[in-house]
């Protein structure tokens, strides 16, 4: 069920075993959520705008066998931002959930309050 007036998602789903049915709710941001795989290949990819309000992104990724998820930063007009490359990105590893993504580089340009992310 999508609510327009919040651009919220929620979802009704039902658990618990036969004699302890219950409802349950889960509501998300409707911009806050994305969801891909890349299978047994490499790939990337690349985001519209989105409202980065300075902050670093959080993601919560399967990363399976020697995968990774990298994401770079790049300005609102598609520029890479100093220090916040994919290349310059301290790779996810391992599963993770809400992760605050990081960059190696101790002098990275601001993340500005518009960006694209790109995922790799």
């Amino acid at each position: 069920v999508a609510n327009p007036s919040t651009r919220e998602l929620r979802f009704y789903f039902f658990g618990g075993d036969e004699a302890n049915a219950t409802l349950n709710v889960a509501a998300f941001h409707a911009d806050g959520a994305a969801g891909l795989g890349a299978g047994s290949r490499s790939g990337s990819v690349t985001s519209r705008v989105l409202p980065c309000r300075g902050r670093a992104p959080i993601v919560t990724a399967k990363v399976v066998g020697s995968g990774h998820v990298s994401v770079g930063i790049l300005d609102d007009a598609g520029r890479p931002v100093a220090g916040r490359s994919v290349a310059d990105a301290i790779p996810v590893l391992l599963d993770a959930t809400d992760e605050e993504v990081g960059w190696r580089s101790e002098r990275a340009a601001p993340i500005p309050e518009r960006c694209v992310l790109q995922f790799e």
